[in-house]
């Protein structure tokens, strides 16, 4: 039976990594690798032209940007430009999945193995002719716009893996060989790796307008990575202290909810009360204020909101990722 159940929660778990890493390349072939659009910034009134930066691919972190830098420095005049990006992000990711399971061990290997092949499958997947029209809808974006898009896309593509104790590999993979070795939290690590990154963009002649578009798709992912890791861990933490703390107390555990009874003693009367402690999900917010109400509208109550809560009815805390 226990073993059923490990096998359904890797099952799960692996399904979780699946769509993040669809997610992934979605973002990178759609609103980074491929994007050809422009940025109009003025019209000379002389030659009647309009004067714009027209992009071929934007830079974010992680191999995408790593890989349009590469394609800067030695392939500049490549003529299929995309594809030589693609295949650079496919190598790295291989080459940097190797490095990762020698230094973080089998468990990494295991849960980014997936996500080292569905992403560059699925980046030459929307390569082809039947999401050229897509390509096309998103290269009429504002390149800051799609920055952001594609920033948040793959934060949130990232963030789900993680949220299941996964990784994405690619440069996941340096950040968190540092993070074992140093203790540094990685969404700081990640910021700061992907940031350097797009910096180092001016060695390979990017213009600084691109190079700021590719810090904001950075921002936008470190955003995204931390509110994906909090959705669905929000919980409230209630204080209730009543003269009728057993009755209320037995409606709370009918609402599938473990309570705490502790003594205090009020600092006015100093006279001894029972007060309940409990967690409750943000879902029966409306139920444990109705049970107060009806039991003894004169409870002492108070919430407090609170998140990544681990325990039974919570997070698995094997699945907590330090991201």
């Amino acid at each position: 039976m226990k073993d059923k159940k490990k096998i359904l929660q890797f099952l799960k778990e692996s399904l979780v990594v699946f769509l993040g890493s669809i997610l992934l390349a979605f973002a990178i072939s759609f609103c980074f690798v491929n994007y050809q659009g422009s940025y109009i910034y003025g019209f000379d009134s002389t030659t009647h032209e309009t004067l714009q930066i027209q992009f071929n691919g934007i830079l974010s972190g992680g191999t995408s940007g790593f890989s349009l830098i590469l394609r800067g420095l030695f392939f500049k005049n490549a003529t299929n430009g995309s594809l030589v990006v693609e295949n650079i992000i496919t190598i790295t990711t291989i080459i940097l999945f190797i490095v990762g399971a020698l230094f973080l061990g089998k468990k990494f290997a295991i849960h980014t193995l997936i996500s080292t092949i569905v992403t560059p499958i699925f980046i030459y997947i929307f390569k082809l002719p039947i999401f050229a029209t897509l390509h096309n809808q998103f290269n009429l974006f504002d390149p800051v716009v799609c920055a952001v898009i594609g920033g948040l896309l793959m934060g949130v593509g990232c963030g789900i893996a993680y949220k299941v104790g996964g990784s994405t590999g690619g440069f996941d993979v340096p950040g968190m060989i540092v993070n074992k070795y140093s203790k540094i939290k990685l969404s700081l690590i990640f910021l700061i790796q992907d940031g350097l990154l797009v910096i180092f963009a001016l060695i390979a002649n990017f213009k600084l307008y691109e190079i700021v578009v590719g810090l904001i798709s950075v921002i936008a992912y470190s955003f995204a990575v931390d509110v994906t890791q909090r959705v669905g861990n929000e919980a409230y933490v209630c204080d209730i202290i009543s003269e009728h703390w057993e009755v209320i107390n037995k409606e709370i555990l009918d609402l599938g909810r473990g309570t705490t009874i502790v003594d205090v003693i009020g600092g006015f009367t100093l006279k001894p009360r029972k007060m309940i402690k409990t967690m409750i999900s943000k879902n029966q917010y409306l139920d444990i204020l109705n049970i107060v109400k009806r039991i003894d509208p004169n409870a002492f109550m108070s919430m407090t909101k609170t998140s990544d809560v681990f325990g039974e009815g919570y997070t698995d805390i094997t699945n907590f990722s330090n991201k």
